[in-house]
């Protein structure tokens, strides 16, 4: 029977909003008339024009609330805290206030301050070990990339070495000497050019044992095999450049020296948390390193590429 209903007129007041802002174009006295007839009941218009005024379009302005779901009430409800949990540690949320905006929580509540204590810290602590993962891949990338270079250029100058010595066999069918200047031109030629591309790849050669031995020296400093001291002395005897990370490190001590008598003291908790940030830091200026050995050896093929051997011939 019409009537014998209870209609939510802020849940009815929500879902014409939601319609309005679809683009649907419905008058109040059309909704209502129509939510009588899909809820069985009458749904007064002047009490809905009355709820509108006063709840809803006070607060359609330039910043609207976020509103729950229809029909839901967060105040005195029990909530999923370790569902919670979880979503705001695989969101992209910095803070618990911006989580609770955009699932219409109240975060006023003792007992939800209590239950959310330490999602932020711990959803730092994971991001910097996603950090630490992140950058030992890229390095690991970068250097099978550089490898991967390198096996590319070798076997590209197999490759036409293979191209001349088929088309000196194709001219020369009886194996007679060749009375041709132009493919022994040709073979004189790809040895010059063969002599100079040898002479760009050793330097690159050395310089990739060069960056092994700089990446075990990383590693030593990291499981703390050295100290910051050790490290910028055997990269100085390898004759590369001292990352600005570990003059900084070296400079103020901070890595791995005591914390001053007089002073401020600095917690043992802040010196581990200084260093995995420098070491990070580190890691970041290798991997900057392997870019730049990856567009030198890119620039290197393309400058073969140009030789006059290396060109198709008709």
């Amino acid at each position: 029977m019409a009537g014998t209903k209870i209609v939510d007129y802020q849940t009815e007041c929500i879902l014409y909003l939601k319609l309005k802002a679809a683009g649907k174009k419905i008058s109040q006295a059309a909704f209502c008339e129509k939510r009588s007839k899909e809820l069985g009941c009458t749904v007064s218009l002047a009490y809905f024009k009355k709820k509108m005024s006063n709840d809803i379009s006070k607060q359609c302005g330039r910043n609207p609330k976020r509103y729950p779901a229809a029909g839901s009430k967060t105040k005195g409800r029990r909530h999923d805290y370790e569902g919670l949990r979880l979503e705001f540690l695989a969101g992209s949320w910095r803070t618990i206030a911006s989580f609770c905006r955009d699932k219409g929580i109240s975060e006023k509540s003792t007992a939800f301050r209590v239950k959310t204590k330490g999602w932020l810290k711990e959803k730092r602590a994971i991001q910097l070990q996603a950090d630490d993962a992140a950058v030992e891949t890229l390095t690991k990338l970068g250097v099978g990339k550089r490898i991967r270079n390198v096996v590319a250029t070798v076997c590209a100058l197999e490759w036409s070495l293979l191209d001349i010595a088929q088309k000196l066999i194709e001219s020369q069918p009886n194996w007679k000497p060749i009375e041709s200047t132009s493919a022994a031109h040709d073979g004189a030629l790809f040895v010059k050019d063969l002599h100079a591309a040898l002479k760009d790849i050793t330097p690159f050669l050395q310089g990739l044992d060069r960056y092994e031995e700089m990446n075990k020296v990383f590693d030593r400093l990291k499981t703390g095999e050295i100290d910051v001291a050790q490290a910028i002395m055997k990269l100085l005897q390898m004759g590369v450049e001292v990352p600005k990370s570990l003059q900084i490190m070296l400079a103020r001590g901070i890595a791995d020296e005591p914390p001053p008598d007089d002073g401020e003291i600095i917690s043992t908790e802040k010196i581990l948390e200084r260093r995995q940030q420098m070491l990070r830091e580190i890691d970041i200026q290798r991997t900057e390193f392997v870019s730049v050995r990856t567009r030198e050896v890119a620039e290197m093929k393309a400058g073969m590429a140009g030789r006059d051997s290396f060109a198709e011939q008709n």
